[in-house]
């Protein structure tokens, strides 16, 4: 629910409404005469300090409300506040997908622990670009368990455990100041409730405060349910509880929208607490319900999400944020994949399949799959050589004829002491709709060869933006014994 925050007025409005209630009109104030004016005019100046005295009043109860001197400007919670933070996280459900013989439905538990410290930085704009941080984790790890059998646990690397954290319209948006983040490692801190998204359900003012409920932002259901597009939803925040020392506030959501082009509905309820001497969120507890449909990129999901964290201040870090906002190059995650080739791919790429020696990656914009990468390891010639170029474009012309395509296009796109990249493109119909194939074969100089397939619609060409191009760019092999971390 949006709009104007509740309880909210203007203090100019309501200094005029005072002053009219002494009842002359502005151009008298000087026009009094005589003796009889004498009382007239004590009365009137006795008023005007009662007026005074209550403005005054207000003022100082109004700045004082968290039991210490607070300046006008200042916000409910701090938003230069270092603090350290115990997060626990508990997933229990189904996750679904489609197959052959119908929608396949397995158990689902998956818990997580994370403790980290995160040190505000205020800024000058409004919103969810307010939102920039530094971060430095000690523990970030999840186990997760599907069909009671199938368990996997994963661990942040110490190399990518210092982090910066800007917010924007489409959540929080986390890089790492020295090295590319690995998909994995980015999937891995995404935490529901996030401490920097929760302290936007904070009151936004001492008027929210005395009204006692008052509803959020259209950006911030968002950004701590995880939701990249929103249909429609709702937020409400009471106060529960109020004393010299904390504010208690409950708050209940839903939201319809989707995930990586999965349509979701949710749900969820809590209560967080406010110390009013330190101005943080001291501690949260949140259940959310989320039903998830199978997507491009991710299976369905039938979960409860059960959130707790505690959070108190810690000493200022020496290492502050200087950009206003994550760049391209920063955002820019690395893939590695089981045949030892790594890439570097735009955070609109995500890993849909792994399986022996081949990984399959898709690509979605706005919630839209627009393309499809699968790679695998060609065969390995002696050292210095490659596939010839006529063998490679039989191959293509072989795959492509399966659906009546054609080759358009052939060329060396890369030639250098370290890789020989060599492109085939063709085209064919797929459903009446005209679909793009961009095969390459990358040769590298030690004789280890890979096999890439990028295939697109036509229609989705600006979209595609020749992702393709721009990932070659960045390919490399990965050593057998790298020096951490590496990029």
């Amino acid at each position: 629910m949006t709009g104007p925050r509740s309880g909210e007025r203007s203090d100019i409005s309501h200094w005029r409404s005072q002053k009219n209630a002494v009842g002359l009109p502005a151009n008298q104030s000087g026009g009094l005469r005589g003796p009889r004016c004498i009382v007239l005019r004590s009365t009137i100046t006795e008023f005007a300090k009662m007026i005074a005295a209550r403005f005054l009043l207000t003022i100082i109860c109004a700045f004082t409300v968290f039991g210490h001197c607070v300046r006008a400007d200042e916000s409910i919670v701090d938003s230069s506040a270092s603090t350290d933070v115990d997060y626990a996280l508990k997933i229990k459900g189904t996750i679904s997908a489609p197959s052959p013989n119908g929608p396949i439905t397995l158990p689902l538990e998956s818990s997580g622990k994370f403790r980290f410290a995160t040190h505000r930085f205020p800024t000058d704009v409004g919103g969810p670009m307010a939102i920039r941080a530094v971060r430095e984790f000690q523990l970030a790890e999840t186990e997760t368990v599907v069909a009671k059998d199938h368990r996997t646990r994963l661990t942040l690397s110490r190399p990518y455990r210092f982090l910066h954290i800007f917010g924007s319209h489409t959540g929080l948006e986390q890089v790492s100041p020295t090295y590319l983040l690995p998909r994995r490692e980015l999937d891995l801190i995404q935490m529901p409730f996030d401490v920097l998204a929760t302290d936007s359900l904070a009151p936004p003012s001492i008027a929210a405060v005395e009204a006692k409920s008052w509803n959020t932002d259209s950006w911030v259901v968002p950004m701590l349910s995880g939701l990249q597009a929103v249909a429609e939803q709702s937020v409400v925040c009471t106060l529960k509880e109020e004393s010299r020392e904390k504010l208690v506030v409950s708050f209940q959501g839903k939201a319809e929208g989707a995930v990586d082009g999965s349509g979701s509905t949710l749900s969820f309820a809590g209560e967080f607490t406010i110390n009013r001497e330190t101005r943080i969120i001291s501690e949260l507890k949140v259940t959310q319900k989320e039903k998830r449909s199978p997507g491009p990129v991710s299976p369905g999901l039938d979960v409860t999400i059960e959130v707790q964290w505690t959070q108190k201040p810690t000493r200022r870090t020496d290492k502050p944020v200087t950009a206003v906002m994550a760049t391209d190059a920063q955002r820019r995650l690395v893939v590695r994949t089981p045949v030892q080739l790594q890439m570097k791919v735009g955070r609109d790429w995500h890993v849909f399949h792994e399986a022996g020696q081949t990984i399959l990656l898709r690509q979605l914009k706005d919630g839209e799959l627009i393309s499809q990468c699968n790679l695998t390891r060609a065969i390995t010639v002696p050292p210095g050589e490659h596939t010839s170029d006529a063998e490679f474009l039989d191959n293509v012309k072989t795959l492509v004829a399966e659906s009546k395509g054609s080759v358009v296009n052939q060329e060396t796109i890369r030639d250098d002491k370290q890789w020989r990249v060599r492109h085939v493109q063709a085209v064919g119909d797929a459903g009446g709709e005209v679909i793009v194939w961009d095969y390459f074969l990358c040769s590298e100089a030690g004789g280890r060869q890979f096999s890439l397939l990028f295939s697109h619609a036509r229609k989705d060409e600006k979209k595609y933006a020749n992702a393709a191009g721009e990932i070659l760019k960045g390919i490399s092999l990965m050593r057998t014994k790298p020096k951490l971390p590496f990029q």
